[in-house]
């Protein structure tokens, strides 16, 4: 079956997902925001991620998600 000039093979694709803005290569395939922060060794507390334009928890799954954002949160004093 062809959807919007693609081919659909039943299998989920692999998400668009940006770091502070640049394009990111994650092997593997996590399957929550939590897995994909782990992977890229980046703490929960220290960044801010967005599923498909919507800020979302590190509990929240990647299942069908097109572009996932990781934005890395600056503090201290």
């Amino acid at each position: 079956m062809e959807r919007n000039g693609t081919r659909e093979t039943g299998r989920p694709g692999r998400p668009d997902i940006r770091l502070d803005g640049r394009k990111t290569a994650v092997v593997g395939r996590p399957g929550s925001v939590r897995e994909l922060l782990a992977l890229l060794k980046i703490s929960p507390q220290e960044a801010l991620v967005r599923v498909d334009g919507k800020i979302r928890p590190d509990g929240f799954g990647l299942a069908g998600a097109k572009k996932v954002e990781i934005i890395r949160v600056v503090f201290g004093g």
